[in-house]
């Protein structure tokens, strides 16, 4: 009895290919060992591995593991994101984020503070990182109120709550990429969202002002490359929701407000009207590094030292 090869096999044997032979059966001989034990590879094809499979399975392996990065890393973000979701859903505003602030100074502030020039940083994770150790702080006391992920509304209506108690003498305002950013997701609700977010930049602004500080509102930084994992969710119109409402923001220019407009320092051009952070200015798609909010401080520098310093007492 011989199986479809021509070898010869054990009689009545309830598994078939079994070969007749003394040397025990390989199934398998690996393409570097040097013996083939009775060519077995010869006599049975399923034994030898082709040039094609073995260019293929390095292949698969490469898929597999990008397979396992993407993966793990979109687990990560929606592990992030439903962390973020539950913790807005206890303290929607963030009004308990700031019971001491970040910054040089403990919170609240003593007589002998609050009768200096004190300079708030109001707005999202861009104000949140906003370098207070430079030199240049040197005569004010920084007090940095950001929070990270928060949108227009949300620092809107903390105003009273966190920046009101402090009388600061200045209020840097950095808000508006977390609105915007969303577009990415509700296409279909851009026009609304720029609307909205505009609207609440200008009620920010108002309200600063109704406390009696003076206020430094900057454009929004301009974005980064988009990450291949964010490319998926991503929708190029968010870049143009940015520099249409920046340019809304360059309108709000006042005797008590200040545009700080950072894509003079920050950016390039990409086409038009569309800018884009340097690369050796960016983070990452939606943040800056150190290195331009050293630049960025060097231009509001000249604005707390010489325009907004010889008004204060106006």
């Amino acid at each position: 009895m011989e199986d479809p090869w021509g070898f010869p096999l054990w009689p009545n044997h309830p598994g078939g290919f079994v070969p007749q032979d003394p040397t025990p059966w390989i199934p398998y001989a690996s393409p570097l060992s040097p013996v083939r034990i009775k060519s077995l590879s010869l006599s049975y094809p399923c034994a030898a591995i082709s040039p094609m499979n073995r260019l293929l399975l390095p292949g698969l392996c490469v898929i597999l593991s990008l397979s396992l990065t993407y993966n793990c890393k979109f687990w990560r973000q929606a592990h992030y994101y439903r962390r973020e979701l539950e913790r807005l859903r206890l303290d929607p505003i963030g009004l308990s984020h700031h019971e001491v602030p970040s910054g040089d100074i403990n919170f609240p502030l003593n007589s002998t503070q609050l009768n200096a020039k004190t300079l708030v940083f109001l707005g999202d994770s861009r104000a949140h990182s906003w370098l207070t150790s430079d030199h240049l702080f040197s005569s004010w006391v920084p007090i940095n109120l950001g929070i990270d992920d928060q949108t227009s509304t949300q620092v809107l209506n903390r105003i009273q709550d966190h920046v009101a108690p402090l009388s600061p003498s200045v209020v840097v305002v950095q808000v508006g990429i977390n609105d915007l950013s969303t577009i990415a997701l509700f296409p279909d609700q851009e026009q609304q969202i720029i609307h909205d977010c505009k609207n609440n930049i200008l009620k920010t602004v108002q309200s600063i002002q109704d406390i009696g500080s003076r206020v430094v509102i900057t454009t929004i930084f301009p974005l980064g490359d988009v990450p291949w994992y964010r490319r998926p969710l991503w929708f190029e119109r968010v870049a143009l929701s940015v520099d249409q409402t920046n340019d809304f923001i360059r309108t709000l220019k006042s005797e008590r407000v200040y545009v700080l407009d950072v894509d003079v320092v920050l950016s390039d051009s990409i086409g038009g009207n569309v800018y884009q952070v340097k690369r050796e200015y960016t983070e990452d798609l939606l943040h800056i590094n150190g290195k331009g909010y050293e630049a960025i401080n060097k231009q509001l520098e000249t604005v707390l030292n010489t325009t907004l310093d010889t008004t204060l007492g106006n």
